[in-house]
């Protein structure tokens, strides 16, 4: 899963690098997993990248999940810190889903708080998810962190996000994983590629997810999802 990692980084910084960069306001958001927590050469080679690369770190989004974090404090601080201080922001991942998960809020300092998925899917019908929803949006707001909504299946639950104040949504009822080249060739073909796909809202796409700007994507293997604000 390392090299996989890997590649996908020097995908976005390296090979595609040129294209994101001509899309003004544009950033990518980029999964990285927990074996690579593990790789001791990773983070000079992921530092290395960035150092080189045409793109800005304010335009980079690296996203690590809750449970990679949970196993591997004191390495997830160490990245954690080292990409926030060099511009990037970064994402906590399926927020919610392990067991004492409010109690590492207090020990990183994250940028996007991306709420589990099984807390969303049934929003609209079910009381205590929107409660759990709202209590981590709230404790988010008060870390100076954004929220995302992941698995946003349905215009209810979309609406119901809306009214709790969640910053981002994505989802099947926002958009189906596309190509990368596909999604970066129809951005440059509409000079306008916030207004084009969703008018005057951020544009998210991922493997996962992704935020900002005027539009993002999120980088994975070779596909992303679409995703907006609310």
């Amino acid at each position: 899963m390392s090299s996989l990692d890997r590649w996908v980084v020097r995908q976005v910084l390296c090979e595609q690098a040129t294209a994101i960069q001509a899309i003004e306001g544009l950033s990518v958001g980029i999964n990285l997993s927990g074996n690579s927590l593990d790789d001791p050469l990773f983070l000079p080679y992921l530092l290395d990248l960035i150092a080189c690369s045409p793109l800005a770190p304010e335009r980079l989004h690296f996203e690590l999940t809750e449970t990679a974090v949970v196993s591997k404090l004191s390495i997830a601080s160490r990245l954690i810190n080292r990409l926030r201080e060099l511009g990037c922001k970064v994402a906590l991942d399926d927020f919610g889903s392990g067991l004492s998960s409010f109690n590492y809020l207090k020990n990183f300092a994250v940028d996007i708080i991306k709420i589990d998925g099984s807390f969303v899917r049934h929003l609209d019908t079910n009381p205590l998810d929107q409660t759990i929803v709202a209590s981590i949006h709230h404790i988010a707001r008060h870390l100076g962190a954004q929220t995302v909504a992941e698995f946003v299946e349905s215009q209810a639950a979309f609406e119901q996000l809306q009214a709790i104040g969640v910053d981002y949504a994505q989802g099947y009822a926002i958009g189906r994983p596309e190509p990368f080249t596909e999604t970066l060739q129809r951005l440059h073909s509409t000079k306008a590629a916030a207004s084009s796909a969703l008018p005057s809202r951020t544009i998210k796409r991922s493997s996962s997810h992704t935020w900002s700007g005027t539009g993002s994507i999120q980088a994975g293997p070779s596909f992303f999802t679409h995703g907006r604000t609310l």
